[in-house]
């Protein structure tokens, strides 16, 4: 079960930024050749063993770190220019991103029930509750399972 954490909410500062980085530490995953062998794909070897990989967590994690980046442009490029390929390079990820994570939602379905009330703000239009609690996978179990492969990207192989 994963409770609503309003770490995760609001302009970014440090506390976002060390929540956000424990949440992925351990993301990126060593597999052995077998495993690699089943995904009918290739990727980068390890230097100490295995090659590099991630479950789709991981990048959805990413997807809404990126996306918020891209909301709070202000605050991690504060330089940004608007007309600039920067701009456009962090549009286009942020938008490949939000659609990952409607993949990712269809894919693995919320059972969540949510009731609705009358706002407060406009009474013509319905608000959900967020439920106290989501049913969801055991994220300690399947953290302490990506931990315990955990590799870096300084034992990538490079070309």
């Amino acid at each position: 079960m994963i409770r609503n954490d309003s770490r995760f909410m609001g302009h970014p500062g440090p506390e976002w930024e060390k929540s956000m980085h424990e949440l992925m530490a351990g993301t990126l995953i060593r597999i052995s050749e077998e495993e690699l062998g089943l995904t009918g794909s290739d990727s980068i070897p390890l230097k100490s063993g295995g090659y590099a990989a991630g479950l789709g967590v991981g990048h959805n994690l990413h997807c809404v770190k990126q996306i918020k980046k891209f909301l709070y442009r202000e605050h991690f490029y504060p330089d940004l220019d608007p007309r600039g390929e920067d701009f456009d390079y962090l549009q286009s990820h942020a938008d490949h991103c939000l659609d990952f994570i409607r993949q990712g939602i269809l894919c693995h379905l919320d059972y969540s029930l949510y009731t609705v009330y009358w706002g407060e703000r406009r009474q013509d239009i319905p608000t959900h509750r967020d439920p106290p609690v989501q049913k969801c996978v055991n994220w300690d179990k399947l953290k302490a399972w990506m931990g315990e492969r955990a590799a870096n990207t300084d034992e990538l192989v490079r070309p």
